[in-house]
């Protein structure tokens, strides 16, 4: 497993949709958000994010905010919030193959590389989709954004 230093990730023009879901339901989740884009009368580019925004819930299901870069600017509504902007620099990051259920050893992998370097992370965990075929079936690149005032 190769962790990465010096990242960075941008991203312009992202709609922003925060729900709970569990790890086997987010493909679901994504797959249905993209197909149903057309009824906002916008298309989604294969970019898109997530973090979990806080723990897992008694259900098993986690506060998630989904992030995927459109291609043009919309306007917020109930279920969708429009993002114009999203900039991650200076982080660490590391490739997930597999299993979207051992995302969190791969996270976990990557949040050790920090503490051995003595960083100090800014954000939490952004998991951007590279490949999510099912939830057995998926390339994940995890980033975390550190402090870049190394003191």
């Amino acid at each position: 497993m190769q962790i990465i230093e010096n990242q960075t990730l941008i991203f312009y023009d992202l709609l922003s949709y925060r729900t709970k879901v569990s790890l086997g339901e987010l493909p679901g989740m994504i797959k249905y958000i993209r197909e149903n884009l057309d009824a906002l009368d916008i298309a989604a580019n294969n970019r898109i994010l997530f973090t979990l925004t806080d723990g897992m819930t008694d259900s098993g299901k986690m506060d998630t905010e989904i992030l995927i870069h459109v291609e043009d600017e919309m306007d917020s509504c109930s279920e969708f919030s429009f993002k114009p902007e999203f900039k991650l620099i200076n982080a660490v990051s590391v490739r997930h193959e597999g299993s979207l259920a051992l995302t969190e050893e791969t996270t976990q992998r990557l949040m050790d590389y920090i503490d051995e370097k003595e960083y100090n992370p800014v954000t939490k965990p952004y998991y951007r989709i590279i490949r999510m075929e099912s939830d057995q079936d998926c390339i994940i690149d995890i980033y975390v954004g550190i402090e870049y005032n190394i003191l």
